[in-house]
């Protein structure tokens, strides 16, 4: 197997595949391509359960359109060395559960000196949380209930294409409207310059990330789609690509999570 910069380049028997003098030779029972892991907050989250480096979740509003990981993004992190030790080379780094809209997502190399430099693409997507954890960030505070996370998210859209509309028909710099950066990630989601990634688990919330994906014409992912089987034939209308997540459900008779 012959790499070159980082990607392979050809696959044979040592006598069909022409390595260039002086490449480094490498041995081992077993080669794969690098992994990929597709949803994951780590380089947000730490493997040190503590305060200081749970940087996940912003828990002061619902809408963190404006969020980006790219600003918490930790390339120190030990568990981008434990990830590299098991094969995985790239992963999606996402914002935590804790908001209706997360915030913008990035996709990274595990290894690298900085943030900036390990960014394959950023912002790669912007990350809708539909079901139960989102709801229940803020008591008493909008929202509480699945209707009050779409109408949030319905909202928020609504105000990002009126937002897109003045500056439009704006004439001149002195009549364009004050810079926004919540409006300004979802017009990019409105532009379909980034997908609008819909985390959920039931179907019944998948099913409200389509209808809201279709009401506003975005270019729509669905992650973690726990019951997705539910819904085959509503998933393969839409087309839309679905990341499924391994799930983790306890053994009821010895409590143990396989």
């Amino acid at each position: 197997m012959l790499v070159e910069d980082g990607k392979i380049k050809a696959v044979g028997k040592r006598g069909d595949v022409a390595a260039p003098v002086g490449t480094p030779e490498l041995t081992a029972a077993v080669v794969t391509p690098g992994l990929i892991d597709a949803h994951t907050a780590i380089g947000l989250s730490g493997g040190a359960n503590v305060p200081a480096v749970q940087d996940q979740d912003e828990a002061t509003d619902p809408n963190q359109a404006d969020l980006r990981v790219l600003d918490g993004f930790n390339p120190n992190e030990p568990l981008l060395e434990f990830l590299r030790s098991q094969g995985v080379t790239v992963i999606h780094a996402v914002p935590g559960p804790a908001n209706v809209l997360a915030g913008q997502t990035g996709i990274f190399h595990t290894h690298g000196p900085t943030a900036d430099q390990m960014a394959l693409r950023f912002p790669a997507g912007l990350l809708i949380n539909l079901g139960e954890q989102s709801k229940t960030t803020y008591p008493n505070k909008l929202p509480t209930t699945r209707m009050g996370s779409a109408s949030l998210v319905r909202t928020a859209f609504t105000q990002a294409s009126n937002y897109a509309a003045r500056k439009a028909a704006a004439k001149g710099i002195d009549k364009q409207p004050p810079p926004n950066s919540k409006l300004d990630a979802l017009v990019l989601a409105l532009d379909k310059k980034i997908p609008v990634i819909f985390a959920a688990h039931r179907a019944d919330d998948l099913q409200t990330g389509l209808r809201l994906a279709k009401e506003f014409s975005l270019k729509a992912r669905l992650d973690m789609a726990t019951e997705g089987y539910l819904m085959a034939g509503a998933l393969q209308e839409a087309g839309v690509p679905v990341v499924v997540h391994p799930p983790i459900a306890a053994d009821q008779q010895h409590g143990d999570a396989p």
